[in-house]
């Protein structure tokens, strides 16, 4: 099944070829570590949005003056802004700008001074200690965040979160892809990518839990989790052996930063697929870190009902969407690896019509099954995306490429998405009183992204080479009897190209 953490035997079929066997079960074990750690990643980094309307934020009115059709005056007052936690725990005051600011390009702007050098220490040194760093600093930031009184701390203990989240991607996904053979990592960074659905449900949940915690120890909580996730990761999680396959395609020293970069930028389909999933984190992001809001100021929803709610509907259709593309990728990508492209593209535009109902419609039970749906259709993409990442370098290139792809995507993502909204809300000012503004922002800038990421899939796909995809069997064979050079740059490319799926 896979590629093993631990010490290799060697069988030899009746062919005369070595086949490596390798004990599953630490495959699987660490692929469930890994599998922890990225929810961790995804509850604190998720918390912010969620828990900024149920008490963290104070609102400067807390009263609303509406016009409705008859131009009479109306007094709202949001549901969730006006929890007992404003008391007990002690909101910190900012504007909508702020939040756009803090729940979006503060987190990501990190991947642009850490990502790669991140990536670079995971490919030359040890990626169980980098993994390490990240879940420590995650520990200290929610830590920060609990302890934080203004707008300025929270920000900087923000920043922080996005440096653990960093240091944890590309460390992760380079040891699955060397945890599992390419016939099944598909499906298993599918898995892996699960965790963001699974993370996002249990920030969710805080909302709930907020309604008897309070979003401070709310904070606490999550640090103590992530301690024990540090000692797990010191513990029980080891670094792949290489064995005699790993070895001929690592054979040649690590690029230099110079050379990373010119062989990204010069692979096409690379280029065209960070684009796509740029415009596709943009609706991500956008969603994600106003959709707490929207459920509290326009549909007037408690915390602790929308988190049960969303946190039901992101854990079963972000899931099954993340199952269903991994086990889809592997089955319609035998022959040729470009076909998980164009699923992605399909997953996308179906998602769109999807979330403009969640975000238009004014019925809660209505919302949250678009939503389902949303989830289930647009969460096909990422097991398949990373997957594809795989396919276009070798070895020695994957964690670069890799942690570039999620560098790209996470900041033009989070710097563009989420700052869009109270952009477009300001255009008009009755939108803004009435709380109105969110939803109709949330309705245009997601949907369109969702549809721009579409095309561009299509687009990698059709840039991708479309030469037949060879058996694991046969790549095994052709090292076992090749005397060519491993230190060739062309059939290094050759070998790998034919590694990556069966």
């Amino acid at each position: 099944m896979g590629q093993s953490c631990c010490r290799r035997n060697r069988e030899v079929d009746g062919g005369g070829v070595h086949v490596p066997t390798v004990p599953t079960w630490k495959v699987v074990a660490s692929l469930l570590l890994t599998f922890a750690v990225y929810i961790g990643v995804q509850v604190v980094g998720q918390a912010y949005p969620v828990l900024i309307p149920a008490g963290m934020r104070c609102y400067q009115n807390h009263t609303y003056v509406c016009q409705d059709r008859d131009n009479k005056s109306l007094y709202s007052t949001p549901v969730s802004a006006q929890s007992d936690c404003h008391a007990s725990a002690g909101c910190i005051e900012f504007s909508d700008a702020l939040q756009g600011i803090l729940t979006g390009v503060t987190f990501t702007s990190v991947y642009f001074v850490a990502g790669i050098p991140l990536a670079r220490a995971a490919s030359t040194g040890s990626r169980v200690l980098v993994l390490a760093v990240g879940q420590l600093f995650l520990v200290a930031m929610a830590v920060v965040t609990a302890v934080s009184d203004r707008f300025l701390v929270l920000w900087l203990a923000r920043l922080g979160v996005g440096f653990g989240e960093a240091a944890c991607s590309p460390a992760a996904y380079s040891l699955i892809s060397d945890y599992f053979l390419a016939m099944n990592r598909a499906k298993a960074l599918s898995f892996y990518y699960f965790a963001t659905n699974f993370g996002v449900a249990v920030a969710y949940l805080l909302g709930l839990v907020n309604s008897y915690l309070c979003w401070r120890w709310v904070f606490y909580c999550l640090a103590i989790a992530g301690s024990l996730l540090f000692l797990l990761i010191l513990m029980f999680l080891r670094e792949p052996l290489d064995d005699s396959y790993n070895s001929l395609l690592n054979s040649r020293d690590t690029y230099t930063l110079k050379e990373t970069a010119y062989r990204l930028i010069s692979n096409k389909p690379y280029v065209v697929l960070c684009s796509a999933s740029s415009a596709r984190y943009i609706s991500m992001y956008t969603l994600w870190a106003w959709l707490p809001t929207f459920y509290a100021k326009v549909l007037r929803i408690p915390s602790e009902e929308y988190g049960v709610n969303v946190a039901l509907v992101v854990l079963c259709g972000g899931g099954a969407g993340c199952l269903i593309g991994g086990v889809l990728a592997h089955r319609i990508s035998r022959h040729r690896k470009q076909y998980k492209a164009y699923l992605i593209a399909a997953s996308q535009l179906a998602a769109a019509p999807f979330i403009v109902g969640t975000l238009l419609l004014r019925s809660s039970a209505c919302s949250f099954g678009l939503l389902f749906l949303a989830c289930l259709t647009a969460e096909i993409a990422p097991g398949p995306a990373a997957s594809t990442v795989q396919d276009l370098f070798a070895e020695s290139l994957r964690s670069q490429a890799l942690a570039a792809y999620i560098a790209i995507s996470n900041i033009i993502g989070g710097a563009v998405g989420p700052i869009l909204i109270p952009g477009i809300i300001a255009f008009r000012l009755s939108w803004h009183d009435c709380d109105q503004g969110v939803g109709v922002a949330l309705a245009i800038v997601v949907p369109i992204f969702y549809l721009l990421a579409s095309v561009l899939y299509t687009v990698t796909a059709c840039l991708m080479p479309s030469e037949p995809i060879l058996s694991e069997e046969t790549i095994y064979l052709k090292y076992e009897t090749s005397e060519v050079d491993p230190g060739s740059d062309d059939e290094r490319e050759t070998l790998f190209y034919g590694s990556q799926s069966c």
